[in-house]
């Protein structure tokens, strides 16, 4: 025997009655149908089942979103240091660098030492042995003070060309104009490196009833304990040959 629900008053009954013995409303065949939980009842206990799930789902959503959001709003490091870089390269409109056309700059090399008292008399007693030859007409002394090879008026020569080259053309002036002469005055040393330095002076020849001055210098570099010269020229001969190339 099984119970079932009055369709009338609601009381439960035999299911072999005929019928309800509350109410007295007979008991048909539908009325015998064992009582239905309502559909509200179980959609909210399954809600009630699922929530933590969604809970847990929608928590970890808010994470990645908020973790995307962070990722593409907030600077990177590298981002960080250009702006600071930016900052420090701009300036204002006073004709100084802005961070659009600053360009990059080299650090300045470290400063030479000065030369020595020693090391410059040296030099000295280069150029002036240099001039004495020119003077005696005695060409042998620019052996002991030529270097190997060296730039003879913008041509690479080895010494023995450009000493033969300098006997030719003093000779040619002596025999046109009977004498030929010169002296250095205003002489300056610069140091371009440890080994190597340049003269700068004033040139100036006498031949015959002519007087030139040109702007000469001499490079020497330092072989051991000796300073030998590795470039002669002047201003004039360089722009010359310079106008010649182009």
């Amino acid at each position: 025997m099984a119970l079932i629900q009055c369709k009338e008053c609601g009381q439960m009954i035999s299911d072999k009655a005929k019928s309800c013995p509350k109410c007295g409303c007979p008991v048909s065949y539908a009325s015998q149908v064992p009582p239905q939980k309502s559909q509200f009842s179980e959609s909210f206990n399954e809600r009630k089942k699922s929530s933590p799930v969604i809970w847990l789902l929608l928590l970890l959503l808010a994470v990645i979103v908020g973790a995307i959001i962070y990722i593409l709003v907030s600077p990177s490091d590298a981002s960080k240091v250009n702006a600071n870089a930016a900052d420090s390269l701009a300036t204002d409109s006073a004709g100084q660098k802005t961070a659009q056309d600053a360009t990059y700059e080299l650090p300045q090399q470290k400063a030479l030492p000065p030369l020595t008292d020693f090391a410059r008399n040296e030099i000295l007693s280069v150029v002036n042995e240099w001039n004495h030859c020119h003077n005696t007409y005695i060409f042998d002394e620019l052996d002991d003070i030529y270097a190997d090879r060296l730039f003879y008026y913008t041509k690479n020569m080895s010494k023995d060309a450009a000493i033969k080259d300098k006997v030719s053309a003093i000779n040619k002036l002596v025999t046109k104009h009977g004498y030929f002469s010169q002296d250095c005055r205003a002489i300056t040393i610069k140091r371009i490196d440890e080994l190597t330095v340049r003269c700068d002076f004033t040139k100036n020849t006498s031949f015959g009833n002519n007087s030139r001055e040109y702007h000469a210098y001499l490079e020497m570099q330092k072989f051991g304990d000796e300073w030998k010269i590795t470039r002669e020229s002047d201003t004039t001969t360089d722009k010359n040959v310079s106008k010649r190339k182009k």
